[in-house]
Order: structure tokens, then sequence, then C-alpha cells
């Protein structure tokens, strides 16, 4: 269980470096149809919420805590 909490946790955290990743790459291209693809993924990034759950539960870290003790 702990394998698919890391799992879900790591995707989450993965999930909220992309939009810095899509930033860096939009200010160093020039071709203005790309710079709009990405400034439309990137709102699309900022207005989802990146959780994991199954049967209710938020699969992450505080699972992993909660489980433990």
């Amino acid at each position: 269980m702990s394998s698919i909490i890391w799992a879900c946790e790591t995707g989450k955290n993965q999930a909220l470096e992309i939009g810095t990743t899509v930033h860096v790459v939009f200010n160093s291209i020039s071709d203005e149809d790309v710079k709009n693809e990405l400034q439309l993924f990137s709102l699309q990034i900022l207005q989802r919420k990146n959780i994991f759950s199954a049967k209710g539960l938020n699969v992450d870290a505080t699972l992993l805590a909660a489980v433990s003790n």
C-alpha cells in the first residue's frame, strides 16, 4: 500500500512542477502558435486539482501517516 501512496504523491508533485517547466519553455521560444498552446495548457494545469483518490479517500502522504499510526 505504501508504494501506491508513494506513486500517487510523486505524481502529484510532478504535476505541480510541470507548470514551472511550461513557463520556462514559454519564455524560451519565439513561435507564437506554440506560445498560445502553452498558455492554454498552463491555464488548464492551474485550474486542475492534482489529487488522487480512491473510495473517497485522498491517496497522499497524509493517508500514509494515518495508516502507519
